[in-house]
């Protein structure tokens, strides 16, 4: 795992931070065999290690669906050209977001959607529960309402898609 941690996330680069995590995921991957994870209980081969940016504070002013276009959709499609590692992103206590696989028509695994969430209090506690489940390399629905105590999707401010 890698875990870029900072004080306040708003008062630096989120673009260039995403990028340099993206040049360490790339390097790590590349010298590293994968081991498989489980996505919606599936094992996938070949994931990405957890990738991931830890902020205290900052963008506490995201509140809805047009925040996150105004301040942050950009800055993460733009940290985010090319391959993309990065793959958790805690903005502060309430905002958390996941870059979820998904299957392609083609039976692939793709990893082209950040879904950001407005979870009150939470967002470091997903951030780690995340960490926690990628680090077990197992199916954790048996324990879910204790490493997620509540249905992030009811919580979903947007999806950013990097395909245009």
């Amino acid at each position: 795992a890698i875990i870029e941690v900072k004080t306040n996330i708003e008062n630096q680069n989120l673009t260039e931070i995403l990028k340099r995590m993206n040049e360490m995921g790339e390097f790590t991957n590349q010298s590293q065999s994968n081991q498989p994870t489980f996505i919606d209980q599936t094992i996938i081969e070949n994931q990405p290690i957890f990738n991931g940016i830890f902020s205290y504070e900052g963008y506490h002013n995201i509140t809805n669906q047009q925040d996150v276009e105004e301040l942050i959709e950009l800055k993460i499609k733009e940290g985010a050209r090319g391959t993309n590692y990065v793959n958790h992103i805690s903005l502060n206590e309430n905002i958390f977001i996941k870059n979820f696989g998904h299957r392609t028509s083609s039976g692939e695994y793709i990893f082209d959607i950040f879904s950001v969430y407005k979870i009150e209090d939470l967002s470091f506690s997903y951030f780690i529960s995340n960490l926690l489940s990628y680090l077990v390399k197992r199916p954790i629905t048996d324990e879910s309402d204790l490493w997620f105590p509540t249905d992030k999707e009811q919580h979903n401010l947007k999806n950013i898609s990097l395909i245009d």
